[in-house]
């Protein structure tokens, strides 16, 4: 399979992938009781019979949509505009008055890349994750009349 998990997961075993598969003794069923992301499942290859289990129901959720709706998954992100209080209503929204697929899809948080003015609020209001600094020069009204200052970006995962 060799692939890559579909959702980061706290414990997850990416980085390990390559030293555990090799210990694998050769099988025909293969199970993961404690599924998270599955980076081990995504990175093996397939055998006759594979289960996924995890404790959190909406996990196995989105593994069960992607096995068997993914076309109607992916079109969940195709035009996906959300506002701030769209983004406030689905986290409020009991999940049981949700479809699988649009459960699923709510399961899933992507990576992000933002910049703002370096500035030590925005440093502590962003602390724990990535931050760089780049430097910068802006050009207000032209005329020669620019400034050096450094932007923040800010990233949800390591570069």
């Amino acid at each position: 399979m060799t692939s890559k998990p579909i959702i980061p997961w706290i414990g997850g075993k990416s980085r390990l992938a390559k030293r555990i598969l090799p210990l694998f003794p050769e099988h025909s069923c293969y199970v993961e009781p404690f599924a998270g992301g599955a980076a081990l499942f995504f990175r093996k290859e397939p055998v006759d019979a594979e289960v996924l289990n995890d404790i959190n129901g909406e996990l196995v959720n989105l593994y069960r949509v992607v096995q068997h709706h993914l076309e109607e998954f992916v079109r969940q992100f195709k035009w996906a505009l959300v506002s701030r209080d769209m983004y406030g209503w689905l986290n409020i929204t009991r999940p049981e008055t949700l479809t699988d697929v649009q459960r699923a899809a709510r399961t899933i948080q992507g990576r992000m890349v933002i910049s703002v003015n370096d500035i030590d609020a925005m440093r502590q209001a962003f602390a724990g994750l990535h931050l760089q600094t780049a430097d910068i020069t802006y050009t207000v009204g032209g005329a020669g009349r620019s400034s050096k200052t450094s932007e923040l970006i800010i990233t949800n995962y390591p570069t």
